[in-house]
């Protein structure tokens, strides 16, 4: 995010500036946006780096019920924040904070594969190209969706749009099942206020509802609601995609929810610490990580690395976030040189063109 103004606030991605209306940062964000990139590193680690099937791992279960509905929560929220009237406007920011480094990254992701497996494994490369970056796609359509539902006009006229981008966001792919959590965190936005008062019943109730959620939260419901399967079965059988869907959004808003009141909490009083400054820091860095980390660990380490012989506990939960942390720093200090350059941070990252 390229001083990053980006990913989230303005731009709605993994990690955005965390500032707009309100005027300065929310502290609290910026760190939890922390929290979310490397668990998105340390899911696939556990993903990528042994052969078997991470569906079946509770821990892998655990991180994925959540994370990624936490960041388009955020980024929902961020999108509200720094709503501005005018589609067309909003058409070119968000082609710039997510579509352009897309493509960019895309096709340096292209060239890579290309020569890697040019020999051996075509099918790899359209697998990858096709599923890279994912969340990128996910969210440049949430955001053309929200802004419909945010746009000045009549109350019933926000209403009726609000049902029918809902109706259509299930219809399209491009994983934008996850459109409720973009429009839940909007709702965060708008309700910041209340939320502050209540954090300790909001805390209390979405971590309830989380942990019950939780409990059915199995293999076949993160297949069925993936795109890669209900696809399949949208039009075979659209009750139970709609009721799979529906599972994995109440879990993730639900967890999504629990962590951003418990961070406000935390955050309650600014912190001033060098830890919490350095996670502010690097929370701010989360476009420039996500994008990063498919090209060094999915792509580059995953393949070469495996750990099916080792200790599950000790490769849970010792080495795989490790390999997170290590990824992340080195991603950060990749981002720290692209920043040096105005050309480069505006088509890698998103910045805007500074004079």
């Amino acid at each position: 995010m390229a001083d990053n103004e980006t990913m989230m606030a303005e731009t709605g991605a993994p990690g955005a500036a965390s500032e707009g209306r309100g005027g300065g940062r929310i502290q609290s964000l910026d760190a939890l946006k922390l929290l979310a990139i490397f668990l998105v590193l340390w899911g696939h680690c556990l993903l990528e780096m042994t052969t078997t099937d991470s569906s079946y791992d509770p821990m892998f279960r655990f991180i994925s019920s959540f994370h990624m509905p936490l960041f388009m929560m955020i980024a929902g929220f961020f999108y509200y924040y720094t709503f501005r009237p005018g589609f067309l406007r909003n058409v070119w920011h968000k082609f710039r904070q997510v579509l352009l480094p897309l493509v960019c990254w895309t096709v340096i992701f292209e060239v890579y594969l290309w020569y890697v497996y040019r020999h051996d494994e075509p099918a790899h490369l359209i697998h990858a190209l096709h599923y890279g970056l994912w969340f990128l796609k996910s969210l440049f359509v949430c955001c053309m969706l929200g802004y419909f539902v945010y746009a000045p006009g009549r109350m019933w006229l926000r209403w009726t749009m609000l049902v029918l981008t809902l109706a259509v966001s299930q219809l399209i792919g491009l994983s934008t099942w996850m459109y409720p959590c973009f429009l839940a965190g909007g709702a965060v936005c708008i309700l910041r206020g209340q939320m502050l008062r209540h954090l300790w019943w909001v805390l209390g109730v979405s971590g309830v509802l989380f942990a019950a959620t939780l409990c059915f939260f199995d293999a076949e419901t993160m297949q069925v609601a993936d795109d890669h399967f209900s696809r399949k079965l949208i039009f075979t059988e659209p009750g139970a995609v709609a009721l799979y869907r529906l599972q994995r959004d109440v879990t993730g808003i639900a967890g999504g929810l629990f962590f951003i009141a418990l961070f406000e909490l935390l955050f309650a009083t600014p912190r001033r610490g060098r830890f919490a400054l350095w996670a502010c820091r690097w929370g701010k860095l989360t476009l420039g990580i996500y994008i990063l980390q498919t090209l060094l660990l999915e792509f580059m380490l995953a393949r070469w690395v495996k750990f099916d012989g080792m200790n599950y506990l000790l490769f849970t939960f010792v080495v795989a976030p490790l390999i997170s942390m290590a990824v992340m720093a080195l991603s950060v200090g990749i981002i720290r040189l692209i920043q040096r350059s105005r050309v480069a941070s505006f088509l890698l990252l998103g910045s805007r063109w500074k004079n």
